[in-house]
């Protein structure tokens, strides 16, 4: 199957691809032995069995294999910046989008960031899990 037949997005797939589009994103991957973060404008491109999230101007890019995708669940905040984990279905983390700008707590804090990250987890209803509480993992 190629990129142009790749299968239509899934629920946490359309997640991913629609936090793509906000501009400014921290992303994270942590195996618990090594993390990866990148951080900038992204975007998102599907393949038959990945989702690559690309940075730009940067060769820099995240895959995650889209069977893997399981769970998604917001993340509360204290001082850090929202965010959104990504699970696989035995309940490893494969991914954090963090963004910025979203804690009223910080002084980098733009209104306009967080109303647009309620309106992308408004409009995907029932993909999220419950909200995870600060210093919580999984």
């Amino acid at each position: 199957m190629s990129e142009a037949q790749a299968a239509p997005a899934g629920p946490l797939e359309a997640l991913i691809e629609e936090l793509a589009g906000l501009e400014e994103l921290h992303l994270v991957v942590n195996t618990g032995a090594a993390a990866v973060e990148l951080r900038g404008k992204a975007s998102a491109r599907r393949g038959p069995q990945w989702l690559t999230l690309e940075m730009a101007g940067s060769p820099d890019h995240i895959h995650l294999r889209r069977s893997e995708i399981a769970a998604a669940r917001p993340m509360a905040s204290t001082r850090g910046n929202r965010a959104v984990r990504f699970f696989s279905a035995d309940g490893r983390a494969l991914m954090t989008v963090y963004l910025p700008g979203t804690s009223p707590e910080r002084s980098d804090f733009k209104p306009e960031r967080a109303q647009a990250l309620d309106s992308v987890l408004q409009r995907h209803p029932g993909v999220l899990g419950p909200a995870l509480s600060a210093g919580e993992s999984s």
